[in-house]
């Protein structure tokens, strides 16, 4: 799924994560940070994406929701290597 991610995003390109089952977010954090051509941001979800009506509901359970956010780095990628632009 990644691989399609990074085929289609432009460089700077997001991809906004959520889940309230812990073992699945870290899963999706590791393989974010083994792709070469994604990086972990710092930002928050932004309010219109953390708000939606899903969020809402798992809050209102007590769930807690473990959220990404994920930059498409501007390089292109071979299998052989990465070549920045």
């Amino acid at each position: 799924m990644l691989a399609t991610a990074h085929k289609f995003l432009k460089p700077g390109g997001v991809i906004y994560f959520a889940s309230d089952v812990f073992d699945y977010y870290i899963q999706a954090k590791i393989l974010c940070i083994l792709h070469v051509g994604f990086k972990i941001a710092k930002d928050k979800l932004p309010e219109e994406v953390a708000s939606s009506m899903y969020s809402k509901k798992m809050k209102h359970a007590g769930k807690t929701v473990n959220t990404l956010v994920v930059n498409k780095l501007a390089a292109k990628i071979t299998k052989e290597r990465v070549i920045p632009n």
